[in-house]
């Protein structure tokens, strides 16, 4: 189903204004609220540039999905040796990771992630511990009941991408 960006971006917001989780993580990064810090990383990315659309999404493909290339995250994905899921789950940061540990005791009953489809792989925008929580479950042998869709901006083809290719320098902070 074809969308905008901007109402990936509405549905977004309206789902993590809730969670207060967020609050002390992006003021430790200096930003002063949800949309300076979220606006921050997403100027480099020009997601209004791309085609959009919602997809169903295969829990079971959850592990080959790409984490995107944030400073943290790129740290995770380089000590186990790759950015697919089925690999950062397995980082020990996550082992008793509250969030993680949440959303595998209680996960959603429908989830959106959000990601970038490049020469037929996905990279994650938006959704990582839920993506690590998905992979670690289905690791365990223990997969939810749950409907999974995804957000897609489709990048041209033979063009680098900033988080898909590399690390934009604007997040070396």
């Amino acid at each position: 189903m074809k969308t905008t960006w901007q109402k990936i971006y509405n549905q977004w917001r309206r789902s993590e204004m809730g969670e207060h989780s967020w609050q002390p993580f992006f003021e430790s990064k200096g930003f002063k609220s949800w949309e300076e810090w979220r606006g921050f990383y997403l100027k480099p990315l020009k997601c209004e540039e791309l085609d959009w659309s919602i997809q169903p999404l295969n829990i079971e493909d959850v592990p080959l999905l790409k984490c995107g290339a944030f400073v943290g995250w790129s740290k995770i994905a380089q000590e186990v040796g790759g950015r697919e899921f089925s690999k950062v789950a397995t980082h020990h940061y996550f082992a008793e990771h509250e969030k993680v540990v949440g959303l595998k005791s209680d996960f959603p009953k429908e989830v959106q992630l959000i990601g970038f489809l490049k020469d037929g792989k996905i990279t994650l925008l938006e959704g990582h511990h839920r993506a690590v929580a998905l992979s670690q479950l289905i690791q365990e042998g223990r997969v939810p009941q749950t409907t999974l869709t995804i957000a897609l901006g489709k990048i041209p083809k033979d063009q680098p991408w900033p988080l898909v290719d590399f690390i934009p320098e604007e997040y070396k902070i």
